[in-house]
């Protein structure tokens, strides 16, 4: 029965600390995707005078200046604005982006929290099962292999942790950026 509870308890922790890796690793992928386009949109903007220029070549005698076909780039923040008017909007738009800054920063610190007390759990889980562990070696429970099997699971649970760590770590160094 203990060593049911024992491979289990060990078995969640490791599914823990992975949601945690994945979870840590989507972020990275979706500010990868935000780069990305952040590159074609300025590709697209190098390629949008050539195009005019070749236009205005083929007008030839016309005014180069006057587009027919213009193209919509941009973030459009101001087609929408309603009733409000040049600084109006502005001071609204400000208001908007202080308020997104600011929760993203709370989630930062709540992201950070919780993944130092789950660091704390994990390392009192492992400290735990490995006094368990040597308690039963020593109570000659285990044999060497049970034994050596189930340091390296417990070491591996080891790192595990120390990779979180490294990640709190890293957004505690963001969030002291900001």
């Amino acid at each position: 029965m203990n060593k049911k509870v024992y491979i289990s308890l060990i078995v969640c922790l490791m599914a823990f600390l992975q949601c945690g890796t994945l979870m840590a690793q989507q972020g990275k992928g979706q500010a990868n995707k935000e780069k990305n386009k952040s590159e074609k949109k300025v590709e697209q903007a190098a390629a949008v005078p050539n195009e005019k220029a070749e236009a205005a070549k083929e007008k030839k005698g016309g005014n180069p200046h006057a587009d027919t076909d213009k193209t919509n780039q941009g973030n459009a923040y101001g087609k929408n604005k309603g009733e409000l008017k040049g600084k109006e909007f502005g001071q609204e738009r400000s208001e908007e982006a202080k308020a997104m800054s600011a929760e993203k920063r709370e989630a930062l610190d709540k992201s950070i929290s919780e993944g130092e007390r789950k660091v704390k759990e994990a390392k009192e889980k492992i400290r735990k099962s490995k006094e368990e562990l040597e308690r039963k070696r020593k109570a000659g429970q285990y044999t060497k292999k049970e034994y050596a099997e189930r340091l390296k699971m417990i070491e591996e649970t080891e790192k595990t942790v120390v990779e979180l760590e490294q990640q709190i770590e890293k957004g505690k160094e963001l969030e002291s950026q900001e």
